[in-house]
């Protein structure tokens, strides 16, 4: 996806069960956040889930910039990584929206990092012009499979969207699939 998605919103007209009313209807199916073996917490579906259903809202409190690098270097020394910064390209114009979900959240902070993920990350407008977060199942998902999405990159795109999580130093990948780059997407630029 090149570009945000846009939502039904009040006063659009529509009924409330509009499939474009994704965001405020929330998740629909059961979740459950467990302790792994070597990644800490994480989340799977108790559900069978399909390619295209929305998993989740990735729910964080809006901070600006300045704030968000001050909270990722101390975030970085405790071991946490609840920091999402979504960068819309938009020409030669970068829009940054950082989301902090580590004091205010819900389950989707305790998703893991893949490589080779099963939800994608796709940027929605509902109700307001900032832009928020939907965690969309990418493949056809079994219940009981921890639920991953690829962390992202820093790399700037012509256009289009990318979400990453600043980081101020390398973290080791534990995703082990066959395409683990070995450690966590690292954005100096926090």
């Amino acid at each position: 996806n090149d570009g945000p998605l846009f939502g039904c919103f009040d006063q659009c007209g529509c009924p409330p069960e509009c499939p474009n009313r994704f965001l405020q209807r929330g998740p629909v199916v059961p979740f459950e956040v467990y302790k792994t073996a070597s990644k800490g917490w994480a989340v799977r579906c108790l559900t069978d889930l399909y390619a295209g259903d929305f998993v989740a809202e990735y729910v964080g409190e809006l901070v600006p910039a300045a704030v968000a690098s001050r909270r990722q270097a101390t975030y970085d020394e405790r071991g946490l990584n609840y920091m999402l910064i979504i960068r819309e390209f938009i020409g030669e114009r970068v829009m940054r929206t950082n989301i902090d979900a580590t004091r205010v959240g819900n389950m989707t902070r305790f998703v893991n990092h893949s490589c080779e993920p099963n939800l994608n990350p796709v940027v929605v407008r509902a109700e307001s012009m900032v832009p928020r977060l939907a965690l969309v199942a990418a493949v056809d998902i079994p219940a009981h499979v921890e639920l991953t999405f690829d962390y992202g990159s820093a790399s700037p795109h012509a256009s289009g969207v990318t979400a990453s999580t600043p980081r101020t130093r390398t973290f080791a990948c534990h995703c082990g699939t066959k395409r683990c780059r070995g450690v966590l997407p690292f954005d100096p630029n926090v």
